[in-house]
This record gives structure tokens, sequence and C-alpha cells, in this order.
């Protein structure tokens, strides 16, 4: 029987970041994110079904689950602190240390903690115009750092 083929990363700037995939249909999502080395953070209510998907991660994938209700603003923001504890917290821009109450009354407009840099924005058109994006076809992809979310 023919080997497979060892996955080639794509996205190597993907290794050691935090990849949260929320809900029971995105199984597909997190092992991608697991197999360009992120860390995986599933999140759902249902345990059993977790630990299911849990088990389809290659030896090697750090990836966790932490319950949580996310139609329910008390249980986000504890998955969110959860995942601050474990993986530690998002950085603040140097423009926006300078001034703590400012930067705390924007960042708190993002599940992130921090604005988008510019690069971060360039990195989404990028991928638009990339191969990679060729099933993305006549849709909007809302770069905000989840502002609108």
């Amino acid at each position: 029987m023919p080997q497979p083929e060892p996955h080639v990363r794509r996205y190597p700037e993907m290794r050691g970041r935090i990849a949260l995939v929320t809900g029971g249909t995105s199984l597909a999502a997190a092992l991608s994110f697991a197999r360009e080395g992120a860390v995986v953070v599933l999140t759902s209510r249902n345990r059993e079904r977790a630990e299911a998907a849990l088990k389809d991660f290659d030896d090697g994938a750090v990836a966790s689950w932490i319950a949580c209700d996310t139609s329910d603003g008390r249980s986000v923001a504890q998955l969110i602190e959860t995942i601050r504890q474990r993986h530690g917290g998002p950085p603040i821009t140097e423009w926006m240390a300078a001034d703590p109450g400012f930067a705390s009354a924007i960042t708190g407009l993002t599940p992130r903690g921090r604005v988008a840099a510019p690069e971060e924005i360039a990195n989404a058109v990028l991928f638009l115009c990339s191969d990679a994006a060729s099933a993305v076809i006549g849709s909007s992809l809302v770069v905000d750092g989840g502002t609108l979310a």
C-alpha cells in the first residue's frame, strides 16, 4: 500500500498561533489549522462530541476543548479568559501603549483585544488574490478584527 505524502505546510506562519474553532461543524478547519502547526482550541457545548473530535487530530498536534455556549456573553467572556490564561494575551501595538485608556476602549471592541495592523489587511488581500481562495467567489471578507462579529 502506498504511503501518504507528507503534509506540505502552505501557511507556515500559523505555527504556534491560536486557532479558536467554534461549533461541531468546523472539524475540517480545525484539523487544517493543526496540520499547519497552530494551537487549536475547540469550543462547543457538547463534551462527548468534542472528545471524539480531539481523537481525529494527528499525534503531535496541540488541540484542546473548552466548553462554551457562544450565544451567552458570559460564557464567551469566560472562554476568552481561559484562552488568555492558557496561551497568553494578545499584544497591543506600540502606538496604543502611550494611552492606556484609549487603548482599552479601542481593543475592547474586538475579541482579539487589539486592532489589525496594515500588514494583516494586506495578508487578507493577498489571500483573496491567491489560488488558495479559488472557491471564494462573490463573497465579502470582513477584516475588522471581529468588531462586527
